[in-house]
């Protein structure tokens, strides 16, 4: 997809990081507002710039995906998403490691490293059992990855029809709504939000018609 047809979407981006980095500001500097205060009220409803990434990335996925559904396209695709995110994510879990070394010799506070944590890191395996994060921001990555993997299974079947669309939207409305442990971050409790790009994403590239891209935006913009 050209640049220029995805310049709303980085806009969108760059409103979504902003709204996320002024939420976490106003959580880690408590003396600079009351929390009363309006604006850090304001600032506390940045959480939603998550919701959004999730949205974009049904979106622009569904875009990048190659149009032909074979097994070696596929894994390619896999393989992209992963060469693109993984190098920037492990240098900044570095980055981030070496902070927290330095703020703690600074302080004269331990600083144990749990290298099973770290090591789950790597493979995204963190959201799947109760660790902690190196930042706990982390876990949105997490998802992402998920997220990746189930859309390359199911793209080829989505793709056929505009029913078999329908079936995989209906199901992850479904699935979106059932009880999940809070000890795991996994895609399925967000999958109304996946969903509701990948509408967007049909409907944009005119592989779906209005009444359905209608209904199908109407499903989950009603569950959020």
């Amino acid at each position: 997809m050209a640049r220029k047809e995805l310049s709303e979407v980085f806009l969108l981006r760059g409103v979504a990081s902003l709204m996320v980095c002024l939420f976490h500001l106003s959580l880690g500097n408590n003396a600079l507002l009351p929390s009363s205060h309006w604006i850090k009220q304001f600032f506390l409803s940045g959480y939603v710039g998550v919701e959004v990434f999730f949205i974009l990335s049904g979106y622009v996925v569904c875009f990048a995906f190659p149009k032909a559904t074979g097994e070696g396209n596929t894994a390619r695709f896999l393989l992209k998403r992963f060469t693109r995110i993984e190098p920037p994510y492990l240098v900044s879990i570095l980055l981030v490691i070496l902070l927290n070394t330095f703020s703690h010799l600074v302080s004269g506070m331990p600083n144990p490293i749990n290298y099973t944590n770290l090591l789950g890191h790597l493979v995204y395996f963190n959201n799947f059992y109760h660790g902690t994060y190196v930042n706990i921001v982390y876990w949105t990555l997490g998802i992402e990855f998920q997220y990746y993997l189930l859309i390359a299974l199911l793209f080829p079947f989505i793709r056929r029809s505009s029913t078999h669309l329908f079936i995989t939207l209906c199901v992850f409305f479904i699935l979106s709504f059932l009880p999940y442990s809070r000890h795991l971050a996994i895609v399925l409790p967000y999958l109304g939000y996946f969903g509701l790009g990948i509408v967007l994403s049909f409907y944009r590239q005119k592989l779906i018609s209005r009444p359905l891209a209608f209904t199908g935006s109407a499903m989950f913009l009603l569950q959020l």
